[in-house]
């Protein structure tokens, strides 16, 4: 379901609606350019680029489609990180342990 909601696959039945368009008349290319304008993906521990810090990696997106970020863009995403607990790795590359141990431990706290 998420793969088809995400365009990455067709439904066998039924019509997909995004912004007003059917994507079944889309082609590949219609779809990828849709899907990378205007539907977010989150990935998980495995997709981060462990080469980069979490900054880094929450600006490649914006990076990849629209060149270097803006002072504006770095200052939403440091805030990103801030609302979710993970301010403190913005500069630093880290590892999915950390990111584990860290983000999920809070959660067990008494």
């Amino acid at each position: 379901m998420l793969n088809v909601l995400g365009l990455l696959d067709q439904p066998t039945s039924g019509e997909l609606y995004l912004l007003g368009q059917a994507t079944s008349a889309m082609n590949d290319a219609g779809r990828t350019a849709l899907r990378g304008s205007s539907i977010g993906f989150v990935f998980q521990f495995h997709h981060l680029i462990q080469a980069f810090s979490a900054l880094d990696n929450i600006l490649m997106p914006l990076t990849l489609t629209r060149g270097r970020p803006n002072k504006l863009a770095i200052q939403k995403a440091r805030e990103l990180l801030a609302a979710v607990g993970l301010e403190r790795f913005a500069d630093s590359k880290l590892t999915s342990y950390q990111v584990v141990s860290n983000s999920v431990s809070p959660l067990h706290a008494p």
